[in-house]
């Protein structure tokens, strides 16, 4: 007799909760995830209060990718059994896969918490907090976990990230060096080396890396961004357009090879395919900074200074440390506006934010004459 076989004899002599959980785990043992549902239904009705059937029902739905249905049974294993950090970490998945970054970043610190041991829930506690934009207490989860280094790629590709976001550029290369040694085959660590590549003035070791990635993975959306990156730098925006083109044909939600498109009209001075380019861009991110900031210059080569002002205050809205649109700000209302107080408030920012690039020196001069 199977397994099965054995507990459903068990429990016609005695149906009671504890049979009908494990003959739901013997069901799942042997994949067979609709009548384990089932059986841990029968655990409710017997049982309401048993916060395993909740969680393995919750856990099924999800595995199964019905997301909201999973939802409940989750919340309530939770709710029934705080001190479970598997129950923790498995509602955080799914708020995780659902978007909910915020809630996922509780549920996977409450996790933590409650099981210090699973030191895997410290993955994701870095990679949120890193898409909330705290590169600190990313670099502080990850920091926790070195020893699983050399096991969990997201670990030094959140660390990497997160150093770079707080523009600690050699720490971050030592990171994604430390990742291509663990795992010289795996595209995305590939591709973030080659970005940062691009970052420390290498660009041929950038391509290098870009393509093993791409050998390794033909569709692999950041490795086909790193190459239109290298052809825009080049200007060779025939070759650029190509690979943006491709990762379009892999992923067109994403608004990464739209921003591609937009720099290469941009540097051909194609104020047409930038106005294109630009609106199919804010469609996919109405609140992406650059595409903003890109609206405002079309507009104002058409003389909508009112609709291009709007457009750089978006742009410094999504993002407050956007120095050219605090730039383009100033020339509006220096020039158009006749309001030299703003101008100057926006100059003053232009040197605050970026003090070492080209438009700080010329923001500077322009202090100088408005004072």
């Amino acid at each position: 007799m199977t397994s099965v076989e054995t507990i459903q004899t068990k429990i016609t002599q005695e149906p009671n909760e504890e049979n009908w959980l494990e003959l739901g785990v013997a069901y799942e043992a042997e994949g067979r995830h609709q009548e384990a549902a089932q059986a841990y239904s029968q655990v409710l009705t017997i049982n309401p209060e048993n916060a395993e059937a909740h969680f393995r029902i919750g856990t099924l739905l999800f595995l199964n990718e019905h997301l909201d249905e999973a939802y409940p049974f989750l919340h309530e294993a939770v709710q029934k059994a705080p001190d479970n950090g598997i129950y923790w970490n498995n509602i955080g998945l799914l708020l995780y896969t659902q978007g909910e970054l915020h809630k996922a970043l509780a549920a996977f610190e409450a996790a933590y918490e409650v099981a210090p041991e699973l030191k895997e829930v410290l993955i994701y506690i870095g990679k949120i907090r890193f898409e909330l934009k705290n590169p600190d207490g990313a670099l502080e989860a990850c920091d926790e976990i070195i020893s699983l280094e050399p096991e969990y790629p997201d670990i030094l590709l959140t660390k990497s990230n997160a150093l770079v976001a707080l523009l600690k550029i050699e720490d971050a290369w030592s990171a994604i060096f430390k990742a291509v040694n663990y795992f010289p085959d795996n595209a995305g660590i590939l591709s973030v080396a080659g970005n940062l590549s691009i970052i420390r003035k290498k660009p041929k070791l950038a391509q290098s890396y870009f393509n093993k990635a791409l050998s390794i993975d033909e569709k692999h959306y950041e490795s086909l961004l790193g190459q239109g990156t290298l052809a825009t730098q080049r200007t060779d925006y025939k070759l650029a357009q190509q690979w943006y083109q491709k990762a379009l044909q892999v992923d067109d939600s994403r608004v990464d090879a739209y921003h591609g498109m937009v720099m290469i009209a941009f540097g051909k001075d194609d104020p047409e395919g930038l106005e294109i380019w630009v609106e199919r861009g804010i469609e996919k991110d109405p609140f992406h900074a650059d595409l903003r900031y890109y609206r405002g210059l079309y507009l104002l080569r058409k003389d909508n200074i009112d609709d291009a002002k709007t457009s750089y205050l978006d742009a410094l809205a999504a993002n407050p440390f956007h120095y050219q649109s605090h730039f383009e700000l100033a020339n509006i209302y220096h020039i158009n506006l006749n309001d030299d107080r703003n101008a100057l408030g926006h100059l003053k920012k232009v040197i605050e934010v970026a003090p070492d690039s080209s438009t700080a020196k010329v923001a500077q001069q322009m202090i100088q004459k408005l004072q």
